[in-house]
């Protein structure tokens, strides 16, 4: 996971549709264009969802060759099925959804841990400044 990346606007949101969607589609490994059918659209976090799942390694794997790159690490793992399917447990897909989430909340919770930090910083320094200590 890139440092930060959760903090990024709509990004939860990106990485919530984009398991989903490699999570319980019957194909394994989707193409850029067709998760970007699937989903309407690009990620409003980054310019692709390939992009989106390299700066994700935790739940993405993308292969730098081929047509089909995109994959969840956790379904293309999965043994097969006897129709060749590589499904994975709704419980299983639950976990890394809620994996997404408390990621995201931690993330936010150092990001505002930081910035009171710095806030306080600049104000007891700012005060300092404007008010000299004898």
């Amino acid at each position: 996971m890139s440092k930060g990346a959760y903090t990024k606007p709509g990004r939860l949101s990106d990485v919530l549709a984009l398991i989903q969607v490699l999570a319980l589609d019957e194909h394994s490994h989707r193409s850029e264009p067709g998760v970007k059918q699937e989903l309407q659209g690009n990620p409003s976090s980054s310019d692709s969802w390939v992009t989106l799942a390299k700066e994700h390694c935790e739940f993405f794997r993308v292969k730098s060759e081929g047509d089909h790159v995109l994959a969840l690490v956790a379904r293309h793992v999965m043994p097969r099925n006897p129709a060749g399917i590589q499904e994975m447990p709704n419980e299983l897909t639950y976990t890394l959804l809620k994996t997404a989430i408390d990621l995201r909340c931690r993330e936010m919770e150092e990001f505002r841990t930081l910035m009171g930090g710095l806030n306080r910083w600049s104000i007891r320094n700012s005060f300092c400044l404007y008010h000299p200590v004898d």
